[in-house]
């Protein structure tokens, strides 16, 4: 029985309950354009993100339009930002079109611009690999059929390649370019309130291996021992190679509520 009894009582019991990142020193990496929305997410769970973008992300000048297609498939955030202005004469034929995000923080992104019939994975894994599980892309529906995949340059060709071998008529539209950035260890965890990192948020095997270049770098190898919360296994596979050592908790689906769950689960792991 609650203490106090009734809703007086849930609500004193509730006050006492701990935040469940409470106190957690987290390091996000993302680019600096992409972590507000997962830091308020960590403040809220009782955490206190340090901010540490391990890579730049810059727009490339614009180029010819392609030719309109049957899918537009957009492989991030940055591709929507960095991809619709070179896309705009397009938007109308988007609109009778097939139109995927890859998680949804990029469908967020493309219906704030107006584009409302997009298609995310279904629950799963982040990446290729979910994209590659939808219905919409199986061989049977994309025979013959004309598909953008609008992106940043380099990065893996797994979707492309599979997609053709599916027998779609494939182009990447390449919006921008990654680059490591310079980032300050120790200045960042000063401004973060000078404790140091208990986990780090991945996102990217990109922005791990450029993680990796500046701890050494600077001298700070204590964080490879510092577990990992992994956007997709993929980035789990490839932590030892980087030269991190501790566990990697992969996050269940794409986007901040994956992330967050990862998060979740590291604390449970730690507390039990």
């Amino acid at each position: 029985m609650l203490e106090g009894g009734g809703a007086l009582g849930y609500l004193r019991a509730m006050s006492r309950a701990r935040p469940p990142l409470e106190d957690t020193v987290v390091l996000v990496t993302r680019p600096a354009t992409r972590t507000s929305a997962l830091c308020r997410r960590i403040r809220e769970a009782g955490g206190r993100p340090v901010v540490l973008p391990a890579l730049v992300v810059t727009a490339l000048p614009p180029i010819k339009s392609p030719r309109p297609a049957d899918y537009y498939i957009f492989l991030s955030a940055h591709a929507v930002e960095h991809g619709l202005p070179h896309l705009r004469a397009h938007i109308p034929a988007m609109n009778r079109a097939v139109v995927l995000a890859v998680g949804p923080a990029t469908a967020a992104a493309l219906n704030a611009a107006g584009i409302r019939n997009v298609e995310t994975p279904p629950t799963g894994p982040a990446g290729s690999e979910g994209l590659l599980a939808t219905p919409c892309l199986e061989a049977g529906a994309v025979q013959n059929r004309r598909v953008i995949l609008i992106c940043g340059v380099g990065g893996r060709m797994m979707l492309a390649k599979e997609l053709r071998a599916r027998g779609a008529q494939v182009e990447r539209l390449e919006v921008y370019r990654r680059e490591p950035a310079q980032s300050d260890i120790a200045g960042a965890i000063r401004a973060g309130g000078g404790r140091r990192p208990e986990v780090a948020v991945i996102t990217s095997v990109e922005g791990m291996e450029s993680l990796s270049r500046l701890i050494r770098t600077q001298r700070q190898e204590w964080l490879f021992a510092v577990p990992l919360v992994a956007l997709s296994e993929r980035i789990a596979a490839e932590r030892l190679r980087c030269g991190f050592t501790a566990a990697a908790y992969i996050a269940p689906s794409a986007g901040d509520d994956g992330l967050v769950a990862a998060l979740l689960e590291y604390a449970r792991a730690e507390r039990s």
